[in-house]
């Protein structure tokens, strides 16, 4: 599908879901599409592998970083 019936199937999904407040236009007029409208290829590996990978290095700093702390805090 191309990227302007995607944004309005979500507009509605939204206008769906929402409460009375919510509804109102303030909260969702201002996403508009502007540029390409053809629809996204689906063979973007690079993309995936790059999320993959900064997901990885997260992961990877987290155990690290917290690793790094308990050995500061059992050396005191």
């Amino acid at each position: 599908m191309t990227k302007s019936e995607a944004l309005r199937l979500a507009k509605l999904d939204y206008l769906s879901s929402a409460d009375k407040v919510k509804s109102f236009p303030f909260f969702w007029a201002g996403f508009i599409l502007v540029g390409d409208d053809s629809p996204l290829r689906s063979n973007n590996y690079w993309m995936w592998g790059l999320t993959g990978l900064a997901g990885i290095s997260a992961v990877v700093m987290f155990v690290y970083f917290r690793s790094s702390r308990s050995r500061s805090a059992r050396s005191r």
